[in-house]
Protein backbone atom coordinates (compact mmCIF):
# COMPACT_ATOMS: atom_id res chain seq x y z
CA UNK A 1 0.00 0.00 0.00
CA UNK A 2 2.87 2.07 0.37
CA UNK A 3 4.31 4.49 3.15
CA UNK A 4 1.47 6.26 5.25
CA UNK A 5 1.28 9.75 5.29
CA UNK A 6 3.68 10.13 8.14
CA UNK A 7 6.53 8.49 6.68
CA UNK A 8 9.44 11.20 5.75
CA UNK A 9 8.81 10.59 2.36
CA UNK A 10 6.00 12.25 1.93
CA UNK A 11 5.83 15.14 4.43
CA UNK A 12 9.72 16.08 4.44
CA UNK A 13 10.54 18.88 2.33
CA UNK A 14 12.12 17.78 -1.01
CA UNK A 15 15.24 18.88 -0.57
CA UNK A 16 15.52 17.20 2.38
CA UNK A 17 14.78 14.02 0.73
CA UNK A 18 16.94 14.68 -1.68
CA UNK A 19 19.45 15.30 0.43
CA UNK A 20 18.94 11.87 2.54
CA UNK A 21 18.91 10.22 -0.75
CA UNK A 22 22.28 11.87 -1.78
CA UNK A 23 23.68 11.05 1.54
CA UNK A 24 22.58 7.15 1.34
CA UNK A 25 23.79 6.97 -2.08
CA UNK A 26 27.28 7.67 -1.11
CA UNK A 27 27.42 5.75 1.89
CA UNK A 28 26.63 2.45 0.09
CA UNK A 29 29.34 3.26 -2.61
CA UNK A 30 31.63 3.25 0.30
CA UNK A 31 30.42 0.38 2.13
CA UNK A 32 31.97 -3.18 1.48
CA UNK A 33 29.30 -5.95 0.73
CA UNK A 34 29.64 -8.49 3.22
CA UNK A 35 30.79 -12.41 2.36
CA UNK A 36 30.15 -15.48 3.95
CA UNK A 37 32.70 -18.15 3.99
CA UNK A 38 30.02 -20.98 3.88
CA UNK A 39 26.11 -21.24 3.60
CA UNK A 40 26.13 -22.01 7.21
CA UNK A 41 27.28 -18.64 8.16
CA UNK A 42 24.77 -17.39 5.60
CA UNK A 43 21.94 -19.56 7.26
CA UNK A 44 22.93 -17.98 10.82
CA UNK A 45 23.20 -14.67 9.74
CA UNK A 46 19.48 -14.63 7.83
CA UNK A 47 18.31 -16.29 10.73
CA UNK A 48 19.98 -13.45 13.35
CA UNK A 49 18.18 -10.95 10.73
CA UNK A 50 14.39 -12.64 11.25
CA UNK A 51 14.68 -15.41 14.09
CA UNK A 52 10.43 -16.02 12.92
CA UNK A 53 12.35 -18.54 10.30
CA UNK A 54 12.65 -21.90 10.79
CA UNK A 55 15.78 -23.57 9.60
CA UNK A 56 14.42 -24.70 7.07
CA UNK A 57 13.15 -21.86 5.59
CA UNK A 58 16.38 -19.96 6.27
CA UNK A 59 17.89 -22.46 4.38
CA UNK A 60 15.97 -21.98 1.48
CA UNK A 61 15.97 -18.46 1.32
CA UNK A 62 19.60 -18.42 1.43
CA UNK A 63 20.49 -21.06 -1.07
CA UNK A 64 18.41 -18.99 -3.36
CA UNK A 65 19.61 -15.66 -2.45
CA UNK A 66 23.51 -15.74 -2.35
CA UNK A 67 25.87 -15.92 -5.31
CA UNK A 68 29.28 -17.67 -5.20
CA UNK A 69 31.78 -14.92 -4.65
CA UNK A 70 34.92 -15.39 -6.92
CA UNK A 71 37.45 -16.27 -3.66
CA UNK A 72 34.76 -18.76 -2.93
CA UNK A 73 32.88 -16.43 -0.23
CA UNK A 74 29.08 -16.24 -0.44
CA UNK A 75 27.18 -12.85 -0.67
CA UNK A 76 23.44 -11.94 -0.83
CA UNK A 77 22.07 -11.28 -4.29
CA UNK A 78 21.08 -8.26 -3.33
CA UNK A 79 21.06 -4.64 -4.61
CA UNK A 80 21.81 -2.44 -1.98
CA UNK A 81 21.21 1.08 -3.97
CA UNK A 82 17.19 -0.21 -3.31
CA UNK A 83 17.39 0.01 0.34
CA UNK A 84 17.12 4.25 0.18
CA UNK A 85 13.79 5.94 -0.02
CA UNK A 86 13.63 7.58 -3.63
CA UNK A 87 13.80 11.62 -3.39
CA UNK A 88 10.83 12.09 -5.36
CA UNK A 89 8.48 10.03 -2.50
CA UNK A 90 5.50 8.29 -3.17
CA UNK A 91 2.44 10.11 -2.38
CA UNK A 92 -0.10 8.22 -0.46
CA UNK A 93 -3.08 10.49 -1.97
CA UNK A 94 -2.67 9.37 -5.10
CA UNK A 95 -2.18 5.73 -3.47
CA UNK A 96 -5.65 6.09 -2.29
CA UNK A 97 -6.96 6.86 -5.20
CA UNK A 98 -5.44 4.14 -7.34
CA UNK A 99 -7.05 1.97 -4.38
CA UNK A 100 -10.30 3.76 -4.42
CA UNK A 101 -10.65 1.84 -7.82
CA UNK A 102 -10.28 -2.16 -6.78
CA UNK A 103 -13.67 -3.04 -7.19
CA UNK A 104 -12.53 -7.22 -6.25
CA UNK A 105 -12.46 -8.13 -2.58
CA UNK A 106 -8.64 -7.11 -1.49
CA UNK A 107 -6.96 -9.78 1.41
CA UNK A 108 -4.24 -7.49 3.35
CA UNK A 109 -2.09 -9.06 5.55
CA UNK A 110 0.59 -7.27 8.45
CA UNK A 111 3.44 -8.97 10.30
CA UNK A 112 2.92 -7.37 13.51
CA UNK A 113 6.41 -7.13 14.18
CA UNK A 114 6.91 -5.57 10.57
CA UNK A 115 8.12 -1.87 10.50
CA UNK A 116 4.93 -1.16 8.57
CA UNK A 117 2.10 0.67 10.22
CA UNK A 118 -1.32 -0.96 10.45
CA UNK A 119 -3.01 0.31 7.35
CA UNK A 120 -6.78 0.61 8.90
CA UNK A 121 -5.15 2.88 11.82
CA UNK A 122 -3.16 5.44 9.39
CA UNK A 123 -5.90 5.39 6.96
CA UNK A 124 -4.54 4.02 4.11
CA UNK A 125 -7.20 0.88 4.09
CA UNK A 126 -9.97 2.89 4.12
CA UNK A 127 -9.89 4.06 0.74
CA UNK A 128 -10.16 -0.05 -0.12
CA UNK A 129 -14.10 -0.69 -0.61
CA UNK A 130 -13.71 -4.86 0.32
CA UNK A 131 -10.86 -5.46 1.94
CA UNK A 132 -10.00 -8.02 5.21
CA UNK A 133 -6.94 -7.47 6.76
CA UNK A 134 -5.32 -9.88 8.83
CA UNK A 135 -2.59 -9.39 11.70
CA UNK A 136 0.05 -11.92 11.69
CA UNK A 137 1.51 -12.36 15.25
CA UNK A 138 5.12 -13.58 15.48
CA UNK A 139 5.79 -12.09 12.00
CA UNK A 140 8.00 -9.06 10.74
CA UNK A 141 7.33 -7.61 7.25
CA UNK A 142 7.68 -10.63 5.19
CA UNK A 143 4.97 -12.72 7.01
CA UNK A 144 4.81 -15.08 4.17
CA UNK A 145 8.60 -16.83 5.34
CA UNK A 146 7.33 -16.37 8.97
CA UNK A 147 4.26 -17.98 9.37
CA UNK A 148 4.05 -19.62 6.06
CA UNK A 149 0.70 -22.65 6.65
CA UNK A 150 -1.05 -19.41 8.27
CA UNK A 151 -0.20 -17.29 5.08
CA UNK A 152 -1.58 -20.03 2.81
CA UNK A 153 -4.09 -20.88 5.00
CA UNK A 154 -5.62 -17.88 4.76
CA UNK A 155 -4.46 -16.97 1.15
CA UNK A 156 -6.36 -20.53 -0.06
CA UNK A 157 -9.71 -19.51 2.29
CA UNK A 158 -9.96 -16.06 0.99
CA UNK A 159 -9.41 -17.23 -2.79
CA UNK A 160 -12.01 -20.21 -2.28
CA UNK A 161 -15.28 -17.76 -1.07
Amino acid sequence: MGPPATHHSQKDPYPDRLRRWIEHVREVERRTPRAYKDLDTAVARMREANPHLSEDMARQLTLHGVTRNSEGSYGWKFDPFMRGWPPYGFDSTQAGELHQRISCPVLLFRGMESWATDPEIDGRAKALKDYRLINVPDAGHWLHHDQLELFLRETKSFLAE
